[in-house]
């Protein structure tokens, strides 16, 4: 195989960039003539290599350095090159593999090659195939030449953009010495194998989808987010599900989220409110100031807010979609712990995962398969998307956005359209991430992980290349019906502290003052409607129905009876203190009531549906809640003779009661 003892050079040799390797030469030329003129006569440039050599009166020096030397001396063979520049190959003795290289390059000028004249040509003249050659060892022999790498090189790169079957249909022969190239180390070689590959996918290797009609599935992943979440959903259904006539598909978490946490989320303000962010103090731009300044502000920022669905919610959702799957998040975290630390965008990809599953568990169930598969998120505005995006898609091919700079090792997260099985590999990146052998996936999990750029590198490893959308940056996170419905929690209290703190520091009261001015004019950007009321959001009330049995009105009245029963005093004010106790009651319920008729999405869900429903049962069944319990049965009792009943049932019950704490206390 051709050398170069010049080290660049042989780079661009390996590498068969063959037209940077000629301008390398020229450059160097007084130093390097020898290569030069080897060169251009091994890749059949013939006409370059007499324009060369016509200058010289006599024999250069360099020429006993050349290859050529060893069949010609200088003249006779400068009189052969000329004719065999005149297309007179008669009586030339010049290898058939040079030759070829030059009629090639010739009908490619001329842009005359045809397939089967090229595959012919290649044949004869550069594996020079004869009738009583043993077939392996031609082919190996055309390996050991630049010309046949020239050759492959050239005819690949001529007929990549056209529609030649007669070229395609002969790319077998090429492969075979490609592979050989291959073990020899040239990485030419490689990019041109993986051209051809491209070629055949392409033009011959096509899937056949059931078209004009495509079966088309969307997998709807992430968390549902703000007050307004079927309404983004019925948004998404009316841009990109039914004109696609598509079957959809839901992974979650069995809670709506109110509000996304904002922990390490630097950039906070730009993603949720940019109309406010040029006008934002320093103090909260920064970050780092931001978090050291209102401490306990960002630690109510940082948690996030979530409530289950009601029966009727996870009832429209099943409506909804052809299938849905919602998770608990506290025992994915609890359960995948084990592999490390974990953030959001590992949320994100066990979600894919998960919803592809689901897809594939439907397909069976209904025996159907699909042929594209899109991803989407559930709290993004879609642009219209229909049937003529699919054109763009084909095998290797999916459609999804390259990030920029600083951000340009990352592919974005929120849009994928492809074939089944490119989607299907795209979601089988969870499985990616926890396989030690990737080396380019160790240490995955931690809090810093990036799934973006996880996302970019396995892309690239599987060789899919994404085709960026019509609507890449139009897709505006802020502005969502989702983002826009989000609850601001109420940090008066929080801001009250932080604000008091900064006084201490000695900040001046024009700082303070702009501070307090900016979280105003975040309440003001969501809307009074949408801010978080500390009453109605407070945790334990959504999350333990323990907690909720305590809120029962026959809790709060067998508490009061229990404390004034203390005193002969307490017992004279029972009647007014039960009074007092339903009348406050009746006032919250009333509250409640009203202000559920505006924000819906914050009437409380269904005891069922909390983790400690077990345990609030068992609430129900202690002292304090029977003896509220039997009040209200005899307050509601005709001519309140219950009052009979309800007193003979109290001492049974205290009796009980003591009954069951000396034997506790015995123990």
């Amino acid at each position: 195989m051709f050398q170069s003892i010049d080290k660049k050079i042989q780079e661009q040799l390996n590498l068969w960039n063959f037209d940077a390797v000629e301008i390398s030469y020229e450059e160097k030329l007084y130093l390097l003539e020898n290569e030069y003129v080897d060169f251009l006569f091994q890749i059949g440039k013939f006409e370059k290599l007499y324009s060369f050599l016509k200058v010289f009166q006599e024999t250069p020096a360099w020429w006993e350095m050349t290859e050529i030397s060893k069949d010609y001396v200088f003249f006779s063979f400068r009189k052969k090159l000329l004719q065999a520049v005149q297309f007179d190959f008669k009586n030339i003795c010049f290898e058939k593999r040079y030759l070829a290289c030059y009629i090639l390059n010739s009908k490619i000028s001329k842009q005359e090659l045809n397939g089967k004249f090229c595959h012919e040509l290649f044949y004869a003249s550069i594996v020079c195939m004869e009738n009583n050659k043993y077939k392996w060892g031609a082919y190996k022999e055309a390996c050991g030449v630049i010309s046949t790498a020239y050759y492959i090189k050239k005819s690949i790169d001529y007929f990549f953009y056209t529609t030649n079957d007669d070229f395609l249909d002969r790319m077998q022969d090429y492969m075979f010495i490609l592979q050989d190239f291959m073990k020899q180390n040239f990485y030419g070689a490689s990019i041109c194998y993986e051209q051809i590959g491209f070629l055949l996918k392409k033009k011959k290797l096509n899937i056949i989808y059931a078209m004009p009609k495509p079966n088309i599935a969307v997998l709807v992943t992430g968390a549902i987010r703000g007050k307004k979440w079927f309404e983004s959903l019925k948004f998404l259904k009316d841009q990109v599900v039914d004109p696609l006539n598509a079957d959809i598909f839901l992974f979650s978490w069995n809670k709506k989220m109110l509000w996304p946490s904002i922990r390490n989320r630097s950039n906070w303000v730009y993603r949720r409110i940019p109309e406010i962010y040029n006008n934002i103090p320093e103090q909260i731009k920064n970050f780092n100031e931001f978090t050291k300044c209102f401490p306990n502000v960002y630690n109510k920022l940082s948690e996030d807010l979530s409530i289950p669905f009601s029966k009727d919610e996870l009832e429209q959702l099943n409506v909804f979609f052809n299938d849905i799957y919602l998770e608990d998040e506290k025992s994915f975290i609890a359960y995948h712990q084990k592999y490390g630390e974990l953030n959001n965008l590992h949320k994100m990809l066990y979600g894919r995962k998960i919803a592809f599953e689901l897809m594939e568990k439907y397909e069976k169930r209904v025996s159907k398969k699909y042929d594209f598969v899109l991803i989407v998120r559930p709290d993004l505005d879609y642009p219209r998307i229909d049937s003529a995006m699919l054109e763009k898609i084909n095998i290797g091919n999916v459609i999804a956005t390259h990030e920029l700079w600083p951000h340009h090792k990352e592919v974005l997260d929120y849009f994928f359209m492809g074939n089944r099985e490119v989607i299907k590999k795209i979601c089988d990146i969870w499985d990616a991430i926890q396989d030690t052998r990737l080396d380019f996936f160790r240490d995955s999990f931690r809090k810093d992980f990036h799934a973006q750029e996880a996302l970019h590198k396995w892309l690239v490893f599987n060789n899919i290349k994404p085709i960026e959308p019509h609507f890449a940056y139009n897709v505006n996170v802020a502005r969502s019906i989702s983002s826009k419905s989000i609850c601001f929690p109420n940090l008066q209290d929080e801001l009250q502290k932080d604000i008091l703190n900064l006084k201490k520091q000695d900040y001046s009261s024009d700082i303070i003052e702009q501070n307090i001015r900016f979280f105003s004019d975040v309440v003001q950007f969501y809307g009074q409607v949408n801010v978080c009321e500390n009453d109605l959001l407070d945790r334990s009330r959504f999350y333990s129905a323990k907690a909720r049995v305590k809120n029962h009105l026959a809790y709060k009245l067998g508490q009061a009876m229990i404390m004034c029963s203390k005193s002969i005093f307490g017992y004279l004010k029972m009647p007014y203190i039960l009074n007092e106790v339903y009348k406050k009651h009746q006032v919250e319920v009333n509250e409640y009531n009203e202000k559920i008729k505006t924000m819906t999405f914050l009437k409380i869900p269904s005891m069922e549906c909390c983790e400690d429903y077990k345990e609030a049962l068992k609430e129900k069944e202690c002292l304090t809640y029977r003896l509220g319990e039997e009040l209200i049965k005899a307050n509601k009792s005709k001519y309140k003779l219950g009052y009979i009943n309800f007193f003979i049932s109290i001492y049974k019950s205290v009796k009980k009661f003591n009954s069951y704490q000396s034997k506790s206390n015995s123990k």
